[in-house]
């Protein structure tokens, strides 16, 4: 059995930037995979794709930004 733990629609933005970290500290010990799903940002700028990479790195989980490959 795959554990897996999914968050979307979180709107990241640099004014609530690591808000959502402290919920994830123990990701790696409750799920096997991480799926982060649709609007993850307010306006897709270049800054709140910066908060969504800095929220969700090193949660002990493999990243792979492309399912296909």
């Amino acid at each position: 059995m795959i554990r897996v733990a999914a968050v979307g629609g979180v709107h990241l933005a640099p004014d609530i930037a690591g808000r959502h970290r402290e919920g994830l500290k123990d990701v790696a010990d409750r799920a096997d995979v991480l799926l982060l799903a649709g609007d993850l940002t307010q306006h897709g700028t270049v800054d709140e794709a910066a908060v969504v990479a800095d929220e969700y790195r090193d949660l002990g989980r493999p990243v792979r930004p492309d399912a296909r490959r």
